[in-house]
């Protein structure tokens, strides 16, 4: 096993959780300090993956060490796991590597994911994407709406990030496949879900697509999983289509209230008026689009509040 490789599994043992009952997992912020403390005595982090880590080696704040210690219990646990996951075609990248997305590097600060999961083509993680959300039991209009309008973003150039749920996800995802463009599915669902999909294995084959997740990729669906997964696929649009929204509920509302909040990236909004919820996010700051809209997305970088740590329970008024 070469440098990297034992550095990438140290820090996908130290920032993951395999289990509920785990010790905290170290965020990004904690896996540079412990780096550095490292860096002092001429070891790197895959060096205490690979033995027995000593805590008096290194100084570390109160309580640190203990967890490094008990996390690095899980050593053996966790090259089988990676093992299977490489075998299932599951790549593994880390917030140290230059693969990893800058969007949410820079986004998430300290709190961004140490580790992603990938299946498919990393790369599409850095190039231009549009991204598309809306609720799950939409009818045929918003289907043909988010149709239409990835036509148009693809013709400016962008692909499409989105989350792999029913409704204007996958409608999404599969028109921009279906002309040819590149697909980025953050999702919340286990990657094995996702990959059951012909086109989504013919796709990723191609190159025209990755599948990613914060999460354990073998893990199944959770809400929780789902709101997070969201602020993620906002970091990597350059502007965001919100096709349809409940009023004040439900994982689209949360998102795009947040992307509000934060600026990770421009948020369109389908205006109709019947939809109270659209109606209501445009009057909090989303840019109203209709079935004329040309495709053209004003990109921003200003993120708002820059390296804030992502929470289920952000103030969202």
């Amino acid at each position: 096993m070469n440098v990297a490789e034992r550095d990438r599994r140290a820090v996908a043992c130290l920032g993951c959780r395999l289990t509920l009952t785990d010790s905290l997992p170290l965020n990004a912020g904690e896996l540079r300090q412990l780096s550095a403390a490292l860096q002092e005595k001429s070891l790197r982090l895959g060096d205490i993956f690979s033995r027995k880590f000593t805590e008096k080696e290194i100084s570390l704040p109160d309580g640190l060490s203990g967890r490094i210690s008990r996390l690095l219990a899980r050593r053996e646990e966790w090259n089988a796991r990676l093992r299977r996951y490489a075998a299932a075609g599951i790549g593994v990248m880390t917030f140290a590597e230059e693969e990893y997305p800058a969007r949410i590097r820079r986004a998430a600060g300290d709190y961004c994911p140490p580790v992603l999961f990938y299946y498919g083509n990393e790369k599409l993680l850095e190039k231009p994407m549009a991204g598309y959300v809306g609720v799950r039991d939409c009818d045929e209009d918003d289907i043909v709406f988010a149709r239409n309008t990835v036509a148009k973003t693809v013709a400016r150039g962008y692909g499409v990030v989105s989350g792999g749920a029913r409704g204007i996800d996958c409608a999404a995802e599969f028109a921009a496949l279906g002309l040819g463009a590149d697909v980025v599915e953050f999702t919340a669902f286990a990657i094995e879900e996702r990959t059951a999909f012909a086109e989504v294995r013919s796709a990723a084959s191609e190159g025209r697509m990755v599948i990613v997740t914060a999460e354990l990729p073998d893990e199944g669906f959770s809400a929780a999983r789902a709101l997070m997964r969201n602020n993620y696929i906002y970091m990597l649009s350059r502007g965001a289509v919100a096709v349809r929204a409940h009023l004040r509920r439900g994982g689209t509302w949360t998102g795009v209230v947040r992307n509000l909040k934060r600026g990770w990236c421009t948020q369109y909004c389908r205006k109709l008026s019947k939809y109270l919820g659209n109606e209501e996010l445009i009057a909090l700051g989303a840019k109203p689009i209709d079935e004329h809209w040309d495709g053209v997305i004003v990109q921003t970088d200003s993120f708002d509040g820059e390296g804030m740590q992502l929470s289920l329970f952000d103030d969202l008024s």
